[in-house]
C-alpha cells in the first residue's frame, strides 16, 4: 500500500535514538498536499512524533514520522 497507518502521537524524547534504523523523506502525492502539510505543521507545533505502521515492498515496519523543516521524515524503527 502507499499509506501509513498512524497509531499514536508521542514526544520525540520518549523514543530511544537507538531504535532509529533508516530515514525516508516523504513527499505528498498529487491531491494529497493539504493533508501532508496539515500533518507536518501539527507535528511541528506540538513537538510530537507520529508513530505508525508502513509497508515497504512486502514487509510491514514500525515507523516514526518527524517534522523536519519543509518535510516529514519517516524513520523506520527496529
Amino acid at each position: 500500500t502507499q499509506a501509513i497507518d498512524i497509531e499514536d502521537f508521542v514526544p520525540l524524547n520518549d523514543i530511544d535514538p537507538m531504535l532509529f534504523d533508516r530515514p525516508y523523506y516523504l513527499v505528498p502525492q498529487k491531491n494529497g498536499e493539504k493533508g501532508y502539510f496539515l500533518l507536518r505543521d501539527a507535528l511541528e507545533r506540538s513537538k510530537q512524533v507520529a508513530v505508525g505502521k508502513i509497508v515497504i515492498r512486502t514487509k510491514q515496519h514500525l515507523c516514526a514520522l518527524i517534522a523536519r523543516e519543509k518535510y516529514i521524515v519517516c524513520m523506520l524503527l527496529r
